[in-house]
């Protein structure tokens, strides 16, 4: 078990969820309002057909150049993370409070990669041999060349932290933790911990994941996550983080105290307070939660998760 009982402040909050950005978000669990999910059409005739998945959603992206030419490279947890970050950065001013950007960290949770399964068809369906069998040596003659370039970026889990990076000009330290709760749990704790040891100055937490993606949705109920009837809901959070009383962060936002990462405990199964209304966001779901119960400690949201192998994380919010 470790804590950290230094609280840190809140100085910035971007989130995307099926019911659009932070606010609306807010106002749709305090009225008690749920994601609806329907059966996907590609499952249809799979084991997993009674699972349901909620409508992604789908940001809009800044009206800026550099993200009219990186969307290209962006997959779908990419993008969700990139707009959960600049809404989070947009409110701060002076920018980044007058920190140096090599002092300015991001720390992301990422859950399973999704790409363009149309791509991958290809692909395969370049490497069969006769029969339908596959074959390596056909792979490596023709397979490859239906492969394009840029389909690379999708598959890489580090690509959300890089694509946030270029875009919002950060240059510190850098850390991605994949692919369930217990990663981006691990991102959220470990940049308080980077705050506490002076080794960023200013810490960027961003979680995205999408699990209602067919394979994905697919994969994590092989995996007994997604149980069935149950809501998977692609979504994406953001914190910025500081020490108080430095820089010119005001605190306009309650402060996260009384970080406690517990790792290993036996039995306990995935625990996440805001599926009742969200559905299971699976990764993002910690940065998400910290982000409504600073947001909104109105909602008296329980603040303790339980990742997928047993490990909880719990904070505290101090209302200033």
């Amino acid at each position: 078990m470790t804590s950290l009982a230094d609280q840190v402040l809140v100085v910035g909050a971007g989130l995307i969820s099926p019911f659009g950005g932070l606010e609306s978000t807010r106002q749709a669990i305090r009225a008690g309002l749920k994601v609806s999910g329907a059966p996907l059409e590609q499952l249809s005739d799979t084991p997993w057909a009674d699972r349901l998945a909620a409508q992604e959603p789908s940001p809009e992206l800044p009206p800026l150049a550099t993200w009219q030419r990186l969307r290209k490279y962006m997959s779908a947890q990419s993008l969700l993370a990139a707009v959960a970050v600049h809404a989070a950065l947009s409110g701060l001013d002076p920018v980044w409070c007058g920190y140096q950007a090599s002092k300015v960290g991001i720390f992301a949770g990422v859950g399973l990669t999704s790409v363009n399964p149309l791509a991958g068809l290809d692909v395969l369906e370049a490497s069969m041999g006769p029969g339908g069998v596959f074959a390596h040596d056909l792979l490596i003659q023709k397979g490859l060349s239906k492969l394009n370039p840029l389909w690379v970026f999708e598959t890489l889990a580090n690509m959300p932290a890089s694509i946030v990076s270029i875009l919002e000009g950060i240059m510190g330290e850098s850390a991605i933790y994949t692919p369930f709760e217990d990663g981006s749990a691990q991102a959220l704790f470990e940049a308080v911990e980077a705050l506490g040891r002076g080794v960023v100055d200013l810490a960027v937490v961003v979680a995205a994941d999408v699990p209602s993606h067919p394979s994905n949705l697919a994969l994590l109920a092989s995996l007994g996550y997604l149980v069935s009837g149950e809501t998977a809901t692609s979504s994406s959070a953001s914190l910025v983080l500081a020490r108080p009383g430095e820089g010119g962060c005001g605190a306009f936002w309650p402060k996260l105290g009384n970080f406690v990462l517990s790792r290993g405990l036996p039995g306990e199964k995935a625990f996440d307070p805001l599926a009742p209304w969200l559905g299971r966001t699976v990764a993002a779901a910690p940065v998400m939660l910290a982000a409504l119960s600073a947001a909104a400690p109105e909602l008296g949201l329980v603040t303790s998760i339980v990742g997928c192998e047993g490990h909880r994380l719990s904070f505290e919010v101090v209302v200033n």
